[in-house]
């Protein structure tokens, strides 16, 4: 894990200056870190980065810019492994949600002393990937944010200005470069894993359950009561029990439990579910 981190590092430092070509991404595929099966699936939503486009960088990006990029982003964030579907355009409240973000585009012109006939011109984009998921009560909260600067130098004529569709070219290259790093490290950030708990309190179908919540509390509530979300298990990790109807509180979980195979289930029975931790 270590030798992995520093690998992600490597990848950002060589490609921090001067051409936005990056090394082959670090994908994490295969990671040690990775208990548990990808998450299913996450909603890609291209609302604000069309509002970016249209609005504030109208002048750098032409409308028709955000099929491609989101087009990029998509495939990028499929790359990465932790996500069994990724779907456009769809909030439904069971999944993640990503919004790619264009925060900063500029450019400028530097002559070539060297070479009177050329200059340089030099690109940099700003982005961001915002993952949010929606609560208890419809209401669509920030979980984190993935943010990735780049650059991208290219020599051009003197004599001559570049044109408005060249510039939008190059700067759907650089943002291009920069959200592809953004998507490496949100995959890399997204690890799926357990929590595990037990049952303090069993009244029929009402159970009480005591468990951490502080990552349980960034979760889609769709996802805690998906198939393999909120379970109780035996000592073999086999599944006794689901529980669904979630609330959540500090430090405990309260729910309605529903049997499998005619399990019978006590308190003191160990709960399992299948979080993200979302790693720093």
């Amino acid at each position: 894990m270590k030798k992995l981190k520093l690998l992600l590092m490597a990848g950002a430092t060589l490609t921090a200056f001067g051409c936005a070509t990056a090394p082959a991404p670090v994908y994490i595929t295969e990671a040690q870190q990775v208990t548990t099966l990808a998450l299913e699936p996450v909603n890609l939503v291209s609302d604000e980065l069309a509002k970016d486009i249209t609005g504030k960088w109208s002048k750098q990006l032409s409308a028709e810019s955000v099929d491609t990029i989101m087009m990029s982003v998509k495939t990028q964030i499929a790359n990465t492994k932790r996500f069994t579907k990724v779907i456009e355009n769809s909030i439904d409240g069971k999944s993640y949600i990503i919004e790619p973000r264009i925060k900063e585009l500029s450019n400028y012109e530097t002559p070539m002393p060297t070479d009177p006939n050329r200059k340089q011109l030099t690109f940099k984009a700003t982005v961001q990937l915002d993952v949010k998921f929606m609560n208890q009560k419809g209401q669509i909260e920030l979980v984190k944010s993935f943010g990735d600067k780049r650059t991208l130098d290219k020599k051009v004529s003197s004599k001559f200005p570049v044109p408005p569709e060249k510039k939008a070219e190059l700067y759907t290259e650089v943002i291009d470069v920069a959200f592809t790093a953004a998507a490496n490290m949100l995959g890399y950030a997204f690890n799926p894993s357990y929590e595990m708990g037990k049952i303090t309190n069993l009244n029929g179908k009402s159970v009480n359950i005591m468990i951490a919540t502080s990552k349980i509390k960034v979760m889609p509530k769709g996802q805690l009561e998906s198939n393999d979300g909120f379970v109780v298990i035996d000592e073999e990790n086999k599944v006794l029990a689901s529980i669904s109807e979630l609330i959540i509180g500090d430090g405990s979980v309260t729910g309605k439990i529903y049997p499998r195979g005619g399990a019978s289930i006590k308190e003191g029975a160990k709960v399992r579910v299948r979080v993200n931790s979302l790693q720093e």
